[in-house]
């Protein structure tokens, strides 16, 4: 979702440094063709080494604006090394918290006309007012060239911050698992493939005996070649979701206690809890929208 603010700054012919935390982004960056300034060590490993390659980096190359972009709960204090290092404008989407208010000298709404904005438009307005019209798809023309299989479906049974959303962002393994039996039962041919971030190996398990091919261990880059060839794609609200949307799918995405018109792919087919429990979805009600693509 960060990529119509970076395409938006080069159309403008505004020179800017990419700055991630994380080696998954950092991965998306490099397939979308987005050079970036530096990786900072990881958030969960090494939080006090980041913090200081982030203000060392800031102090050494002398920003005129940083935009703070998608900024997480877990990197919320991300805010104050810009101001600590003497950045003048910082720009970024409304806080509600006083400190993290004050760490902006410009806010921009998320919300308009009483609805959220979507991710992608937030960043936008950092920009400027036409920025937040403008076509915002962030489609990684890379990935959308890749040949699809007709048969291929990709699955994602995982999605981030299990501990801290559990039921609100991830609908069971197990529904996963009855869903493939389903899409089996209706097309002996079909192949599904289940993909598997590092913190989802818990479940292997569950899917084992299905005739499914497992994708894990392998570097992102791949990943989002596998996905790309995909024709159908089945996740939770996660960051695959979001490259199955890139690579010019539409997926089919289950959401929680997130609101899909916020940080849902621009483009999916959103299947809805009731009062946000990943419980009340059946895996019928996911197979009735996925056969729809199969008639």
């Amino acid at each position: 979702m960060t990529l119509p603010l970076i395409r938006a700054a080069k159309n403008r012919h505004v020179g800017c440094h990419t700055i991630v935390y994380q080696e998954s982004a950092y991965a998306v960056l490099r397939v979308a063709g987005v050079p970036a300034a530096e990786l900072l060590p990881s958030l969960e490993t090494n939080r006090f080494a980041r913090n200081v390659s982030l203000f060392r980096l800031l102090r050494r190359t002398r920003y005129a604006v940083a935009y703070h972009n998608h900024v997480a709960s877990g990197m919320k204090r991300c805010l104050f090394w810009p101001w600590f290092a003497g950045i003048r404008k910082r720009v970024g989407s409304e806080r509600r918290i006083r400190w993290q208010k004050a760490m902006l000298t410009r806010e921009c709404p998320r919300t308009h006309a009483g609805k959220p904005l979507h991710e992608t438009r937030k960043n936008l307005l950092c920009l400027g007012d036409g920025f937040a019209r403008a076509d915002c798809a962030y489609r990684i023309e890379s990935l959308v060239r890749v040949e699809k299989r007709d048969t291929t479906i990709g699955l994602h049974p995982g999605s981030d911050n299990i501990f801290a959303w559990s039921r609100r962002k991830r609908w069971p393994a197990v529904r996963f698992a009855e869903l493939c039996r389903r899409i089996l039962m209706h097309n002996a041919s079909a192949r599904i493939a289940v993909f598997l971030g590092p913190k989802e190996e818990d479940l292997v398990s569950i899917f084992r005996g299905l005739r499914v091919t497992l994708v894990r261990g392998r570097p992102l880059e791949d990943v989002c070649r596998e996905i790309a060839a995909c024709r159908h794609f089945v996740a939770n609200d996660s960051g695959l979701a979001h490259i199955a949307y890139a690579a010019g799918l539409t997926p089919h995405v289950l959401f929680g206690q997130t609101d899909y018109r916020e940080t849902g792919p621009l483009k999916c087919v959103p299947i809805l809890s009731a009062d946000g429990d990943m419980l009340s979805i059946s895996a019928h009600q996911v197979w009735e929208n996925l056969a729809h693509g199969f008639q």
